[in-house]
């Protein structure tokens, strides 16, 4: 499971502030004025060896100051032939050093490569380290970028899968912490009601995939996914609220591992129907959930990621007050009940995850509103997780 944002830009600070703002072991760090100038076009040599400042975390770096520019696109490359090159982007303002960006392998083989659109005029910061106690030699470049090319706007038909292949050359947008993402753009038309799967695969990247609308260049995302296909692909299941025409934005998870080529799909989603079992009031059943039981998407449930799940039939009458527990020591448990719809669809009444009570256990307690069959979904949490659990439902107080 990939960090959220917040997670992983916390993660990033940890890691870079050692390198940016480092605790000195074998020399000082000089005065902002006086470290070495980059300038923009320009290539210079440097090295990391015995008299360069150390990080206790990080080891030996170097630190080239540049004044950049705002709204300009840059690309910096730290090359070596002598070890593996780690660059680290920072802003220098007011004796503070704020992180903005760092890359490992971004360039060829092990070198590092930054790309980046400065939102502000000033000192900047190009950090240049290795891994561990890594010395030896190196040159490091700076050189403005042209705008990237707008999107070219592609149609598919649905049930018709299509090629694509994302380049850093191509059409880019800048996430909100500055990482340029290659992208493309594919329209598709729909109806109110219908409901749909988009499969993204590659071999090459970590698929993502946004559905959304499209008005003259702005994409607004509505809905997307990430690895909810096999490995890293993306599998994205909605429902259209309007009929129209609707927009796809084809990209990678990151900016690290963005190139490649990918095959994407849109087809009608037509659910599973798991294998049902009555259960009636004053009941308790064991059963085991496995990977051979139906993989369901509740489009319209609280908990809507695609999970093995089991259903239940129970006969009800308007007014009954209801105590539906689920426990497991296998996983952790979710519970969910409902009707389904003329459509064949399945509408949820009432949905719980961790009872107050019980851990990571479920409790619903519900009052049923009509006469006719309900039906309670037994799942896991988490898609993969398997095993055994009981189910009881009691009349409640």
């Amino acid at each position: 499971m990939k960090p959220t944002l917040r997670t992983l830009r916390r993660l990033l600070l940890l890691l870079a502030v050692p390198a940016i703002v480092p605790t000195p072991v074998a020399a000082q760090t000089p005065a902002l004025a006086d470290l070495p100038e980059i300038q923009v076009g320009q290539e210079v040599e440097g090295r990391l060896w015995a008299e360069s400042p150390e990080s206790l975390n990080w080891g030996p770096f170097e630190v080239f100051r540049f004044q950049g520019e705002a709204g300009v696109r840059y690309v910096a490359d730290a090359r070596s032939g002598d070890f593996d090159t780690y660059l680290v982007l920072a802003h220098a303002v007011g004796g503070i050093t704020e992180f903005l960006q760092e890359d490992d392998d971004g360039g060829e083989g092990t070198d590092a490569r930054l790309r980046f659109r400065l939102d502000r005029d000033g000192t900047y910061l190009l950090v240049v380290r290795g891994w561990g106690m890594d010395r030896g030699r190196f040159t490091l470049s700076l050189a403005e970028l042209p705008p990237p090319p707008p999107a070219e706007v592609r149609g598919l038909q649905v049930g018709q899968p299509v090629q694509g292949e994302l380049s850093l050359e191509g059409s880019l947008f800048e996430t909100e912490w500055g990482e340029e993402i290659p992208f493309d753009i594919w329209t598709f038309e729909g109806a109110a009601g219908d409901v749909i799967q988009v499969a993204m695969d590659s071999d090459d990247f970590d698929a993502y995939v946004e559905l959304g609308t499209l008005e003259g260049d702005q994409f607004t995302s509505e809905a997307s996914d990430d690895d909810g296909g096999e490995g890293s692909n993306a599998l994205l299941h909605h429902r259209l609220l309007r009929d129209g025409t609707f927009a796809i934005r084809a990209r990678s998870f990151g900016s690290w591992s963005a190139e490649g080529r990918y095959t994407l799909r849109v087809d009608p989603y037509v659910p599973e129907v798991p294998v049902r079992r009555p259960i009636a009031i004053g009941e308790r059943v064991e059963a085991d959930l496995t990977m051979d039981d139906a993989l369901l998407v509740d489009l319209d449930a609280v908990w809507s990621a695609p999970t093995r799940v089991q259903e239940w039939e129970l006969e009800g009458r308007a007014g009954d007050r209801l105590e539906i527990r689920m426990r497991s020591d296998d996983f952790d448990t979710v519970l969910s009940l409902g009707r389904e719809e003329a459509d064949g669809f399945y509408r949820e009444l009432a949905f719980n995850d961790d009872a107050p009570d019980d851990g990571l256990n479920s409790l619903i307690e519900f009052q049923l509103p009509a006469d006719g069959t309900y039906l309670i979904r037994a799942r896991a949490f988490n898609a993969g997780s398997t095993g055994r659990y009981t189910l009881e439902v009691n009349r409640g107080g």
